[in-house]
């Protein structure tokens, strides 16, 4: 059974239809991220249920609205247990079974929540909202096929449900459906322009298709909602080079490294992407490093990989590498304060070519076009060694 707070009743029992409103309006407040005044609404919230809950103790509608008010008020466990209870007096209420699986997902029972959702679309299937966090649920649990059924049969029912429009454009670009997918995802943004998830994700299909302009677009939607986020940034970056517009690319790219040393970037990466191209057949990503580190230190890597198989060939960086700027010091041909660069290439087997020793850095300009020079053979090696038996 469930335990309640009892308190002494001084007047009529509270109408469930008032209930209901409030808390719809509970729900609103945590949307609106107004935590006090959800708290306090809540709290009378509670006590007001919990009379209505004496007075008809099987009454299955009224302890779903308090496991809803239990679960906005972020009391999961609870909440639990009041809409076990309300399934057990009512298992053909679709509305316990649906917050039964939100609760489910909260408590990060994703197995047991796709159960609840799918109970909710067999006993109201003329949900949307019921379809649509089946297929969100299904997604979680990596079944994105039957996630993409449950998000049409939601846009079905209504073609306005931005959220399911949104999720299915992104699930079938990750299962390889992208002409489908984007029309999807362009909806989603007529819909809800400020859908930040969906302009990435549409962002990032423009620039694999060569649309970089549209791309650019997009991604300063993302920035826009969120100037921190780092990874929509680095997109503008590599956008922008694609469109030639270096001043718009060097202060985008000044804007990530202002993220890094404020600490508001992935602490386990060292480099970002900062350009992508094709050329021969061939794809390059290109990574800076935000610092210089190590022995071998490393600016840039040009890593190389064959098209459209994806197959890593090999790369070629900008490097300082420690023993050659003491070895070039000490011969004089460095000063104190400056170091030597190494363009070199290497492959999966270890073998190594070095095209070129600079005793100041290269650009990024010059350093682009040497790589481009290599892979076009304009540009031989100098030295090497080769790991091949």
């Amino acid at each position: 059974m469930i335990a309640l707070a009892l308190v002494m009743v001084v007047a009529a029992d509270p109408q469930p239809n008032s209930l209901q409103a409030r808390v719809d309006e509970l729900r609103a407040l945590k949307n609106k991220g107004q935590s006090k005044e959800a708290e306090t609404a809540g709290a009378k919230l509670l006590q007001d249920l919990a009379v209505a809950v004496k007075g008809n103790p099987r009454n299955a509608e009224t302890l779903v609205l308090l496991g809803r008010t239990q679960l906005y008020l972020d009391q999961n466990e609870a909440a639990a247990l009041t809409f076990d209870e309300a399934i057990k007096l009512n298992p053909r209420d679709a509305n316990a079974q649906y917050y039964r699986g939100f609760v489910a997902r909260e408590l990060d029972a994703h197995d047991a929540a796709v159960g609840f959702f799918r109970k909710a679309t067999e006993l109201d299937p003329k949900s949307s909202r019921n379809w649509a966090d089946l297929g969100a649920m299904l997604a979680g649990v990596d079944k994105l096929d039957e996630a993409i059924d449950a998000l049409k049969k939601a846009m079905a029912l209504d073609p306005k449900d931005e959220f399911a429009v949104s999720l299915a454009g992104r699930l079938l670009m990750e299962t390889g459906k992208g002409a489908e997918g984007i029309v999807l995802l362009e909806k989603a943004l007529a819909l809800e322009p400020r859908d930040a998830l969906a302009a990435y994700n549409a962002g990032l299909y423009y620039q694999l298709n060569g649309k970089p302009k549209r791309a650019l677009e997009l991604f300063e939607t993302v920035v826009k909602a969120d100037p921190s986020d780092w990874h929509a940034l680095t997109k503008l970056v590599q956008l922008h080079q694609a469109l030639g517009d270096l001043s718009a690319r060097d202060r985008r790219r000044a804007e990530v490294f202002a993220l890094y040393k404020a600490g508001k970037t992935d602490a386990k990466r060292p480099d970002f992407c900062r350009e992508q191209f094709e050329l021969g057949g061939q794809r390059v990503l290109v990574f800076e490093s935000f610092e210089l580190k190590g022995e071998r230190a490393v600016r840039y890597s040009f890593r190389i990989a064959e098209v459209p198989s994806q197959k890593f060939l090999w790369v070629i960086s900008l490097g300082s590498y420690d023993f050659t700027t003491s070895y070039m010091r000490s011969a004089g041909e460095l000063k104190p304060d400056e170091r030597a660069w190494h363009l070199d290439g290497y492959t999966p087997d270890n073998s190594h070519k070095t095209y070129g020793i600079f005793t100041r850095e290269p650009t990024y300009e010059e350093t682009r076009a040497m790589v481009v020079d290599v892979l076009e053979g304009r540009l031989k090696p100098v030295s090497g060694t080769s790991m091949k038996k």
